[in-house]
């Protein structure tokens, strides 16, 4: 069974920190991981982000979550519906109309894994501001939408190398024998959004 895990949190937290430490590991099937569409944004970003820009951000993320379901592997969304609303909420506050699409998308995920801000991983990497009261802020509006959508996360009171060991027996869950055409189905994706894709 295939099992879809979504790795959210404020900017800061170290999910691609582990996503990448699970891409290390040696003995995991193969898996498909999404990368922050953010960082594809042609829009405005950062401190100038505005109502364009986050909902461009929103859709998508829809997309390349509905590409990478259609791929049979494994999947590990660095970032999902559930955070990026988050940042949209902090910008342009509520959206009847984007909560009731996450509503009925929240099926899409079988466990949520939820990272704590850390100021130590906060980077300027020209996408997200740096500043300490602006993670915690975004956290705890990632907080509250995991209350608004009835959302439970699986990690709650683990330590990170838990969280590891968690998302590494969770992979080791999936027959790694119906990976065998990724490559070839990665290709029916849009080049536009294959790039946000990675085959591991």
């Amino acid at each position: 069974m295939r099992k879809v895990m979504a790795i959210i949190g404020p900017h800061g937290s170290g999910k691609t920190t582990l996503i990448n430490k699970i891409k290390k590991e040696k003995n995991r099937p193969i898996f498909l991981s999404t990368k922050e569409v953010a960082r594809y944004c042609q829009l405005n970003v950062g401190k100038k982000s505005d109502k364009k820009s986050q909902k461009w951000i929103i859709e998508t993320q829809d997309y390349i979550e509905k590409a990478a379901l259609s791929i049979n592997l494994p999947l590990i969304f660095d970032r999902c519906l559930l955070d990026q609303y988050a940042y949209y909420r902090f910008w342009c506050g509520r959206d009847n109309l984007i909560e009731q699409m996450i509503a009925k998308n929240i099926v899409r995920y079988d466990c949520v894994v939820c990272l704590k801000a850390n100021p130590n991983y906060l980077v300027d990497d020209g996408v997200r501001p740096v500043d300490i009261d602006f993670q915690k802020e975004i956290e705890s509006i990632v907080i509250d939408n995991l209350s608004l959508f009835s959302v439970n996360c699986v990690n709650d009171g683990m330590s990170i190398s838990q969280i590891y060991e968690f998302c590494i027996k969770t992979l080791n869950l999936y027959d790694s024998n119906k990976s065998i055409n990724a490559e070839i189905e990665i290709q029916s994706v849009s080049e536009e959004y294959r790039m946000m894709l990675d085959v591991m």
